[in-house]
């Protein structure tokens, strides 16, 4: 009986060379990246809490992905294949935000705009924004600035540490976080090192 391994799907591969360059771009950062294939496709799933932006992680998984769905076509557009590294169908991305995170964006916004928002259970004992003391998710259109604010604020100084919305500064090493430079940032695709990846697999 022949003991050697089977060969890892072309989404299992892709999901391990995802996680290899996310490991190395941002080595602060815990990831979540599973694979999964059914009927007419394949995908690849990432999570992850606070840390880098949706846009900083895409710029590194984007090339694992085929194409897209075209829905005026009701068809998929292979407009992205390569043969030089494994791909999946779908690369979804989902970024979530911590309660402290959340918080320190509330407090962020209020004093940019003199808001009186906070962070607290709702009647369902569920963390939610609220507004004046109101209870439940009362805080209306106020509340989507809060959420702009953390889908665009990368929550990672160049070092690697850990930040804050509002901070100026990264608490641990000092760095002036106003703004960030993202060549400073290992998240430029120069970063990784594709063809030694590749060799690895």
């Amino acid at each position: 009986m022949s003991t050697r391994s089977a060969e890892p799907t072309p989404w299992a591969a892709a999901a391990k060379m995802i996680r290899h360059d996310l490991k190395r771009a941002f080595p602060t950062v815990t990831f979540k990246v599973r694979s999964d294939s059914y009927s007419g496709g394949c995908s690849i799933d990432i999570h992850w809490t606070d840390g880098p932006t949706t846009d900083q992680v895409e710029r590194l998984t984007g090339r694992y992905q085929h194409g897209r769905f075209d829905g005026m076509q009701d068809l998929y557009e292979y407009s992205n294949s390569r043969k030089d590294i494994p791909q999946a169908d779908y690369v979804h991305t989902t970024r979530n935000h911590s309660d402290a995170v959340t918080a320190a964006a509330v407090a962020f916004v209020n004093r940019a705009w003199g808001w009186n928002l906070a962070y607290e259970p709702n009647q369902y004992g569920r963390m939610a924004i609220t507004n004046d003391g109101l209870r439940g998710n009362c805080s209306g259109w106020q509340s989507q600035d809060v959420y702009r604010t953390l889908y665009s604020l990368s929550l990672i100084c160049p070092i690697g540490h850990a930040t804050l919305p509002g901070d100026a500064y990264c608490p641990d090493c000092g760095h002036d976080l106003h703004p960030i430079d993202d060549e400073e940032t290992n998240v430029s695709l120069a970063a990784v090192d594709w063809e030694s990846t590749v060799n690895t697999m």
